[in-house]
């Protein structure tokens, strides 16, 4: 009877033992399975916690990423068409420049004109570049188009269509970064009444000289075919072209500030996959090892099972 009560009392051991190793197995196989160290509260409180927290965090960091991204995009954008108008400006006061030589006949002169008019029609494709269907320079109106021209009286005016507020994206937490410079080819044209200038117009505001409107009336000066003006023609130019350098420094020192941010944002979405992958993704590899070792232990169990309960049957027990 004694023997009997002991073989009973192994032969539950080794059961419990077969039961154990066979849910060591299966947890193991749903591990490799999902490659996830957590698929429910109960795996972890403080790891579904921790992962949670991070969640969270890889989300508002995609986000930073996206906007960095698309914050350089348009500024990369701006940065170039700012570069090609810098290139178009020197040539137009190159041309103006000889335009001043006292012993060019009138057909020169003219021809000139024709000429700086030319930069002008391109300098106005310039600043209305377009990104994503909307002028990169007129701030956040959304309209199409910067600029717009009124010829009268020989003379083309461009009249700014933005609302001067330059677009922006968040790119960290409390930090914010322009895409654009709104008023970038100035905003300001001559008034109409010096003496009461009104929106639009220099001497309103903090308008600048438009520069395409300044390149304009230049035109129409040498259109006469005499170069009279030039000296003060060649000033008006050269203080509105100065503060089309400055814009331009400014449009690619925000470049190169929103790059940095597109780099930084990554380094942190990056980092957070990192601690995110350590929490939550299989070492398979370990695993692996484990899985096999608890296999090895569940076949030696059951045969250690089966061999002792042989006299009597283990299914004795069982019941």
């Amino acid at each position: 009877m004694t023997d009997r009560i002991g073989n009973a009392s192994l032969v539950g051991s080794l059961v419990n033992s077969v039961q154990g190793d066979q849910n060591t197995l299966v947890n193991l196989q749903q591990l490799l399975a999902t490659g996830n160290n957590i698929s429910k509260p109960s795996d972890s409180p403080v790891g579904i916690s921790n992962l949670l927290a991070l969640q969270t965090g890889l989300s508002r960091a995609n986000q930073f990423v996206a906007n960095a991204k698309d914050g350089s995009t348009m500024l990369g954008v701006a940065n170039g068409a700012m570069s090609t108008a810098m290139n178009v400006l020197q040539q137009a006061r190159t041309a103006i420049l000889s335009a001043g030589n006292g012993a060019l006949p009138s057909a020169s002169i003219k021809a000139i004109a024709s000429q700086i008019n030319g930069y002008v029609q391109t300098l106005a494709g310039i600043a209305n570049t377009q990104y994503l269907g909307v002028a990169i320079f007129g701030g956040t109106s959304g309209a199409q188009s910067a600029y717009t021209p009124t010829t009268t009286s020989g003379t083309t005016v461009y009249t700014y269509q933005g609302n001067g507020v330059a677009p922006s994206r968040t790119v960290a937490p409390g930090v914010t970064v322009n895409a654009s410079l709104a008023d970038a080819f100035g905003t300001g044209n001559p008034p109409s009444n010096p003496a009461s200038p009104g929106s639009g117009e220099l001497g309103y505001a903090n308008n600048t000289a438009n520069i395409m409107t300044t390149l304009s009336s230049i035109v129409n000066d040498l259109q006469s075919g005499s170069s009279a003006n030039m000296s003060t023609d060649l000033g008006k130019f050269d203080t509105a072209f100065a503060v089309f350098q400055t814009n331009a420094g400014q449009v690619g020192a925000q470049y190169q500030q929103m790059q940095a941010m597109q780099q930084q944002t990554t380094y942190t979405q990056q980092s957070l996959n990192t601690q995110l992958g350590a929490i939550q993704n299989v070492d398979v590899a370990s695993v692996s090892t484990q899985y096999q070792q608890a296999l090895s232990n569940y076949q030696v169990a059951l045969y250690a099972t089966a061999q002792l309960g042989q006299q009597p049957s283990l299914a004795t027990y069982l019941h």
